[in-house]
This record gives structure tokens, sequence and C-alpha cells, in this order.
């Protein structure tokens, strides 16, 4: 059954988007074997203002000590006025080998695209380690240190060609939860990413989010991501800002 489940998550990948709780992926250890996660976020307007937004995302996860495996998909679609206004795809594995206490070795493999920032594909795969630098039952703190290669397809927006182009990258992130109890907890997660040929391009991403649990499995929770890109595609701006509310169900 637990095949059959990846084997679908990996066709529906290409449909996927960017409402994934990264804080997870890093701070969670799941029970042995495998176990799973799904998010789901309608709203919508009818009237005077015409918008539609559907946010969806599955997680899978494995464990077998000292190897941990996650796969995430998600998208993120929204029309105003019967319009296409977002259309986003994402989709994230990821192998942690801990090696000691405190120090770990990971890799990983992730796509994604997005419509309205003329990025058709974006692939790329690295690893690098990750680096315990808190960790108690209220605090939880995490270095990452890496580097991974991206390989990218814009779309031009004036000749209507596509841009295909190669680089590597530096991959340094900074990971930190805090628990109030058992049932409530934050988040904040920021990534850096230079173009180790070009160090003044620089993209940083960042997360800060709140999950309550409401009993028999479910989940309420909050985030907001902020992207930043010194270099972006022509007509695109340097930045983006989401925010949103949902539910989460585990299995």
């Amino acid at each position: 059954m637990s095949r059959a489940i990846l084997c679908l998550l990996c066709l529906f990948a290409p449909a996927a988007g960017a409402i994934v709780n990264m804080e997870g992926l890093h701070l969670e250890t799941p029970p042995p074997g495998w176990s799973g996660a799904g998010d789901l976020a309608f709203s919508g307007n009818e009237g005077n203002t015409r918008t539609l937004n559907l946010d969806a995302a599955l997680r899978l996860r494995w464990r077998r000590d000292p190897v941990t495996r996650f796969l995430v998909a998600s998208q993120s679609y929204g029309e105003s006025r019967g319009i296409k206004a977002r259309d986003r795809s994402f989709l994230h594995l990821r192998h942690i080998r801990q090696v000691r206490p405190r120090h770990a070795r990971e890799a990983f493999v992730q796509l994604e695209r997005d419509a309205f920032a003329r990025l058709r594909l974006r692939a790329l795969t690295g690893g690098g380690l990750r680096l315990t630098l808190a960790a108690s039952d209220r605090r939880t703190a995490l270095l990452g240190l890496g580097a991974f290669y991206s390989r990218e397809r814009l779309s031009d927006g004036t000749s209507g060609e596509d841009l295909d182009y190669g680089q590597w990258r530096g991959n340094l992130y900074l990971i930190f939860r805090h628990r109030w109890d058992a049932h409530r907890r934050a988040w904040l997660t920021g990534y850096l990413q230079p173009d180790l040929a070009s160090p003044e391009d620089v993209r940083a991403t960042a997360t800060a989010g709140m999950a309550a649990d409401l009993g028999r499995n479910w989940q309420m929770n909050w985030q907001v991501d902020y992207t930043f890109d010194s270099r972006p595609p022509r007509t695109v701006g340097r930045y983006d800002l989401t925010y949103r509310a949902g539910f989460t169900r585990r299995f």
C-alpha cells in the first residue's frame, strides 16, 4: 500500500506546488517505517470580487535509524475573475543520515515551477552537512552548510524562446523552533543561496509559522513565506510574499 501511495505521488509531482512546511522536513523525527501528512486550504469570493485560491500538499516520510527520507509535493493555484493568477509547483526528496548525535549528512533533489515568475522548470540536486546547535524539549536550532547544482529553464517573454542555463549555488540555512507545550509550537527558517561563481547573485527564503493541535490527528497552522532574488528574470519582481492558514491531517 505504501509503495502504491509513493508511485501516485510521483505521478502527481509535475502538478504539485509550494506551500511546503520545511520546518517539519528538518525537525520532525517520524516513527519507524512509513508515515505522512496532508495539507489543504481553500478560499474564494463571489459577487463584486471573484477569486478562487487552492493550496494542497502531501508529505511522506520513511525512517529506519540512522536514515530518514522525506518526499514532499505541493500545488498552489489561484484565479481572479476567471483568469489564472497563481500557479506554482514543488517536489522535494531528501535523504538524511545521522552520523553523530549533533551531526548529519544530507542529500536532496528538487523540482519546481512558477508560471508567474517565468520559471518553467528548476531542477536541482545537492547535499551538505547539518549541525544541531540546540536540542531541548522547548527549543531546537539547526545549521545547514552545503551546495547544489541547479538547471533552470525560463520563458523569455519577448522572443518566445526559453532560456536554459545551469549554475552552482551555496546552500546555507538556519532553522529554529520553539514549543510552548506539547500541542503548540512556532518556527522560523532562513535559507541563503549565493551563486558560487558570482556571489552578488543571491537568493534568500524565510518562513515563519505557528501550529496548534486540535485532536484526532488534526492540526491548525499559519505560515508566512518570503522569497528574494537579487537578479530575477526580466519583468519579475525581486521579492514575493505569501501567507496562508489551513488544516493538516496526519496519518
